[in-house]
């Protein structure tokens, strides 16, 4: 079955919705094997197919739409899992195991943690800042925050990475010191 992507470009849905049956099973398959997680696999492939249906006049007629796909589903598959990756090291160190067990030393370095963790995050540029709770504190998809926001998915996607990294060096100054 031949995609026409000069239909998709002038903004035939009918042709959209023909390459979007033709490949998204196989494209979810394709992210699950990076991410482990079905529902996660789903949404990268929606936004892949979001990204390609706003960014549609920029597809290239002359390059397979094929290796596209695939190349964008691994790529937002290895940021979601750069970025879970920094989620979870950022989790560990703010979970308390069991408050009693906790002495007052280690108490007070939590706090201090968190004030930091709180200070840099409120360092963000105001567009960063807003995306990154977004996505953090409401727990909203990189699509989701595009359309609340009227921005591209690639940019929620960028503006993550931009915090996580301000955030990322922000944090690695933090000394700690085992109590």
């Amino acid at each position: 079955m031949n995609i026409d992507i000069e239909k998709i470009r002038s903004g035939d849905i009918e042709e959209f919705e023909r390459l979007y049956r033709l490949y998204c099973k196989d494209l979810i398959l394709f992210a699950y094997k990076y991410v482990y997680d079905m529902s996660m696999a789903e949404n990268i492939v929606q936004d892949v197919f979001l990204n390609v249906w706003i960014n549609r006049t920029d597809l290239d007629p002359r390059k397979n739409i094929k290796t596209y796909l695939y190349t964008a589903v691994r790529n937002n598959a290895l940021n979601i899992i750069k970025h879970s990756t920094i989620e979870r090291q950022y989790k560990e160190l703010f979970l308390v195991q069991d408050k009693q067990e906790q002495s007052p030393e280690s108490e007070l370095l939590l706090k201090e943690l968190q004030s930091s963790v709180n200070h840099a995050i409120k360092s963000l540029p105001q567009k960063c800042r807003t995306i990154f709770l977004m996505s953090r504190n409401d727990h909203l998809t990189y699509s989701e925050i595009a359309s609340i926001l009227g921005l591209s998915p690639k940019t929620i996607e960028n503006q993550i990475a931009k915090a996580l990294k301000r955030l990322h060096k922000a944090l690695a100054k933090i000394e700690v010191t085992p109590l």
